[in-house]
């Protein structure tokens, strides 16, 4: 009996041949994002779409479509707090234009934030609802993250809000996330 040691396996090349891949999402899938290495910054999504897998003779690929948004969290860890979790609005999309890497991103996500706001000169204070929103644009190699604060249910201090630039109403928002002041 003549015994051969184990061959190892050729790598077997997909040249020569053309590959469609059609893929329908349901809206039972999730779909997570890692904006960290170590996953506390994270988009979890629920939505649907259809996404297109493309690659001719030459091995070069394509990937598009949409994922059009339903639901889900963007999972933001701000420095020295805890995380939070900002709830997807219905929508957004996720859209692919060729490569898979580096998807475009259109999402709002929202967190309401309640807090006791004292006007000037008084000693009362009223309790708030703040939504404070969290708006991902751009593409995964140049993303955006912009923040703006909103008060729906009050409506001077909503036009106090609307009265300030984008740069101050995020500060704002960066304020009240951070220490649950306005």
């Amino acid at each position: 009996i003549t015994v051969y040691p184990p061959r190892r396996p050729s790598m077997i090349g997909a040249g020569g041949m053309d590959i469609l891949v059609d893929l329908g999402i349901d809206r039972d899938v999730e779909l997570s994002i890692y904006l960290s290495t170590d996953g506390t910054n994270r988009i979890e999504l629920q939505g649907e779409g259809n996404l297109t897998y493309a690659m001719n003779r030459q091995g070069d690929g394509r990937f598009s479509g949409r994922y059009n948004l339903t639901g889900g969290t963007v999972r933001y860890s701000p420095p020295v707090i805890s995380a939070k979790n900002f709830a997807i609005q219905d929508g957004g999309y996720v859209q692919w234009d060729g490569e898979m890497m580096n998807p475009q991103f259109d999402i709002l996500a929202i967190e309401t934030v309640n807090t006791t706001v004292t006007p000037e000169g008084q000693t009362a204070g009223r309790q708030v609802a703040f939504d404070i929103s969290l708006s991902v644009k751009g593409t995964l190699a140049d993303l955006a993250l912009i923040f703006d604060l909103a008060a729906p249910q009050d409506l001077t201090l909503q036009n106090e809000l609307a009265s300030l630039t984008p740069e101050e109403r995020a500060n704002q928002a960066m304020g009240l996330l951070l220490y649950n002041t306005y």
